[in-house]
């Protein structure tokens, strides 16, 4: 492994669901010990329920805030907070504000930041992403059944 640095406009930007996904390292990169990923969470965005089998997930909010539910519990994370995902816990996220929320995703071990290369719709320097299409919905689904991830119907 080498030293690796990702500036702001570097790295695979993507449309995942609407959100922009920015991939920061990948397992190839670290030797399987992580993968690093940068969600740009637009407002009603985030992600269905959903258990990680494989990875434990760590997000750290960077800006904004999201809300997080897991085992039940819903809170409300601001700039600063952390949130850790053990492997096999039921889990999402969504931006219930009008801003726009950016949070950095660690997954141990790495490998499952290619899920969202597989699953996304990579943007060019200057695209925004739009709102999900029906193809973007089984993309994210085919995709994840290839990570080891379970994704649950809403329960609103």
């Amino acid at each position: 492994m080498i030293d690796t640095i990702v500036a702001p406009h570097q790295g695979a930007r993507l449309d995942v669901l609407g959100d922009v996904v920015r991939i920061l390292a990948t397992a190839e990169e670290t030797g399987g010990v992580f993968g690093a990923v940068e969600f740009t969470v637009m407002p009603g965005g985030g992600a269905p329920l959903h258990a990680n089998n494989r990875e434990n997930l760590a997000f750290y909010v960077a800006d904004g805030s999201l809300q997080f539910t897991t085992n039940g519990e819903v809170t409300i994370l601001g700039a600063g907070s952390w949130f850790f995902a053990p492997a096999g816990n039921a889990h999402t996220y969504h931006n219930k504000t009008d801003d726009i929320a950016r949070t950095l995703m660690l997954c141990v071990p790495g490998g499952f930041e290619q899920m969202f290369a597989d699953a996304g719709r990579t943007l060019g320097a200057d695209e925004t992403s739009r709102p999900p299409r029906e193809e973007d919905i089984g993309r994210v689904m085919e995709a994840t059944g290839h990570y080891g991830v379970d994704i649950f119907p809403p329960t609103e």
